[in-house]
């Protein structure tokens, strides 16, 4: 690792302990406001927060937060929110493996968000599509349901986020097909977009590239950005379907060089932080 990135890494990793401590306090806040008497719209905000909180590690509390928010939504009729919803219980079910019902409640997030011409909800959706498409194996919708999203990006529409998931995602459904070249020129534009508006989501543009290089059968630059991404999701997100799913790709490329010890390893570590991610 040269002197830069080594900098660029230390800097992240210092971050990222500041940031987790911080969201463990702001998500025990977020809880004791909902047992206030909160405007609509704060209540609204804040169910949809907590929802986004765990969408990485505890996936029935993302469904739980996603029905408390659906169920106030329709109670006052909050368009917006109501799309919000649909889109958190969507995720749900394509974490779970339930594409087909995930699909229908995406959808649903889509087509209302449309109604009401809401741009940032128009690309949050299609981004979500395509993961759900991505998951599923259907690769060239999720390039159709990315590319939508990041040509909303380009209209100004909330490019931080959108630009960002967009370009990471289509470099990994790239990666996936085998179509590395443009996998790579995508996986880097998200990693520069990354450090660009320091983004705890550095870590998955590390996770994607290593994908990428591993797909290039360039061992050394595919371990050197998986083992960076592997210390910073530990971090960032500590366990994770996002570390359980890394730590798989790492196994992946160790069985590939017939390292048989470290694929082993590294699959027995997937494997228990996704029993961990399930309870």
């Amino acid at each position: 690792m040269n002197g830069m990135k080594k900098i660029i890494l230390i800097a992240l990793l210092t971050a990222a302990a500041v940031n987790l401590s911080a969201q463990k306090l702001n998500v025990d806040s977020l809880k004791q406001q909902l047992n206030l008497k909160l405007p609509d719209t704060s209540k609204l905000n804040t169910l949809a927060r907590l929802g986004f909180y765990y969408q990485d590690s505890k996936p029935d509390s993302l469904l739980y937060y996603g029905k408390q928010l659906l169920e106030f939504a329709q109670r006052v009729n909050n368009l917006k929110m109501i799309s919000v919803a649909y889109s958190t219980i969507g995720e749900y079910e394509y974490i779970v493996g339930n594409y087909s019902l995930s699909l229908q409640w995406l959808f649903k997030s889509l087509e209302l968000a449309q109604s009401i011409n809401d741009s940032n909800r128009i690309a949050n959706s299609n981004n979500l599509l395509g993961n759900a498409y991505k998951e599923n194996g259907d690769y060239p919708k999720a390039i159709a349901n990315f590319s939508t999203c990041k040509n909303i990006s380009a209209l100004g529409h909330d490019p931080k986020q959108n630009d960002l998931f967009a370009s990471l995602n289509l470099g990994e459904v790239y990666a996936l097909m085998g179509v590395t070249d443009s996998g790579l020129v995508y996986a880097q534009q998200a990693y520069k977009l990354a450090l660009k508006y320091h983004s705890r989501w550095t870590v998955a543009t590390l996770m994607t590239l290593g994908y990428v290089y591993y797909r290039l059968d360039n061992k050394n630059l595919s371990l050197q950005y998986f083992n960076e991404g592997k210390t910073l999701y530990e971090a960032n997100f500590g366990n994770s379907r996002y570390l359980s799913k890394g730590t798989l790709a790492m196994a992946a490329v160790y069985r590939k060089y017939q390292q048989v010890d470290s694929a082993i390893y590294y699959a027995h570590v997937a494997l228990n932080v996704a029993n961990k991610f399930l309870i």
